[in-house]
């Protein structure tokens, strides 16, 4: 079946470019090309359509049994699909066709690494890196290995290199980022920084960057940046919250009362948000308002102790 809506889409491609009729059924009988046929099966699996790109890479195999690009587009497809035996055993036929290819060693460095087997991931990645000193991807993947086993010194010196050799991966500056906020360290504000240069379309760089500013009590950064990521996904209910809990911090209840109200209008069934607007009237001596508040958060939680002890306090 794949196989007759690939010939109709490609038939109606040469249809639209041509009406030469005898061209149109020369195709029809030739059948799509092996580059049409991989296009489709990374069109498929790019859509998240794996079983139709792991069919379509069949067909390929019908006219070209050791298709280098389909056989990793199998193995990135299967890898999709968390079957990770077929996904390996297609990352080692490409292997044994291309046994210098810093790509592959990767991949399948990325597979054992995914099955925490981290001694063989670091070997594979390590002779990624032997064969391409300045492959990022693989110093990537060693710098997780050495995260998962806590050697994070030599796992910050991996991703730095990472770094320097591809200063453009978004993966790698998020990572480092994540690991210097984790150490307390300030230098992830400016690997936020970077990763909103790189690409400044994403809400969630901002957030992430306005969470790094909370962290080391930058209140105008850290507001600005929870706003930017508002703005841009304002249904996002985690961004209004957090912006919300750091107005509370810093005792302006009015703006975080809004940002509460906001979640609530998002996620009525909110226990959080339901008490954080609670606990915001309080303070702006809304009592009644707070009581309210209180009961539509015990209605979802009847047994939270918080609640019930800032409902005795009203009474």
């Amino acid at each position: 079946m794949v196989k007759y809506v690939i010939q109709t889409l490609l038939l109606c491609s040469l249809c639209a470019c041509s009406g030469n009729k005898s061209q149109v059924e020369k195709s029809a009988n030739a059948g799509p090309s092996v580059d049409d046929l991989y296009e489709t099966a990374m069109l498929l699996h790019d859509a998240g359509q794996y079983d139709s790109s792991l069919q379509t890479i069949n067909l390929i195999y019908q006219t070209d049994t050791q298709n280098f690009k389909a056989k990793l587009l199998e193995g990135d497809v299967n890898w999709a699909l968390r079957n990770m035996k077929a996904s390996m055993a297609a990352y080692l036929a490409c292997l044994r066709w291309q046994p210098k290819n810093p790509l592959i060693w990767t991949r399948l460095g990325k597979a054992y690494l995914e099955q925490k087997d981290y001694e063989t991931a670091l070997k594979y990645f390590n002779q990624a890196i032997a064969f391409n000193q300045s492959y990022a991807d693989a110093y990537i993947g060693r710098a997780v290995v050495y995260a998962s086993k806590n050697n994070m010194e030599q796992a910050l010196l991996s991703m730095q290199t990472a770094i320097d050799f591809a200063p453009d991966n978004l993966n790698a500056m998020l990572k480092m980022a994540e690991w210097q906020l984790a150490d307390s360290n300030e230098m992830a504000i400016q690997y936020y920084n970077n990763a909103v240069m790189i690409d400044s379309s994403l809400a969630e760089h901002y957030f992430l960057r306005a969470r790094a500013h909370e962290k080391f009590n930058h209140f105008e950064e850290a507001r600005s940046d929870y706003e930017k990521a508002i703005s841009m996904s304002p249904e996002t209910m985690q961004y209004h919250f957090s912006l919300a809990y750091l107005y509370f911090q810093y005792a302006d209840f009015k703006e975080a009362l809004n940002e509460f109200s906001n979640c609530i209008n998002l996620n009525e069934s909110d226990a959080d948000a339901w008490l954080g607007r609670a606990l915001c009237e309080k303070e702006l001596g809304l009592k009644a308002e707070a009581r309210y508040s209180l009961e539509k958060m015990l209605e979802i939680n009847p047994d939270d102790a918080d609640a019930l002890r800032e409902l005795e306090n009203l009474q």
